[in-house]
């Protein structure tokens, strides 16, 4: 499983949405198509960090979650949540990986240039992530 994979199924069993719903990768189809409260992420990365005798690694990666909505508020108060969850170590548990450190930040909300009524914002997170080579 690809760490995009891993992030996209623990967003899911964290409540956040539904893959292919209200939980896209990477973009997020037309407005007419989609509910207007949705998440999307775009992660990058898998930089190493650290590497071991067996060549297993520690790598890094960046991952902005993106949440919009038609109330401001609403953008501000769900990304504070998702901050508060990226920012605990013990609480996120990605499949097929082992989280060494990570943290978050939000960014201000803004408005959506696609839709003057419509508010978004998102949460910068860096993650750091083992995961045992497997021959």
């Amino acid at each position: 499983m690809t760490f995009s994979n891993s992030f996209i199924k623990f967003m899911e069993k964290q409540g956040f949405g539904v893959f292919g719903q209200s939980l896209f990768y990477n973009r997020v189809p037309s407005s007419l198509k989609t509910d207007t409260d949705l998440f999307w992420i775009i992660p990058s990365g898998g930089r190493p960090v650290q590497k071991n005798i067996s060549s297993e690694q520690i790598k890094a990666y960046n991952v902005l979650i993106y949440y919009r909505s038609m109330h401001a508020k609403k953008v501000d108060e769900v990304l504070y949540n998702v901050e508060k969850l990226f920012n605990c170590l013990g609480c996120v548990d990605l499949e097929g990986f082992e989280t060494i450190s990570i943290s978050a930040n939000q960014y201000a909300t803004s408005i959506d240039l696609d839709a003057e009524n419509r508010n978004y914002g998102f949460v910068s997170v860096e993650i750091q992530v083992y995961s045992k080579c497997k021959i």
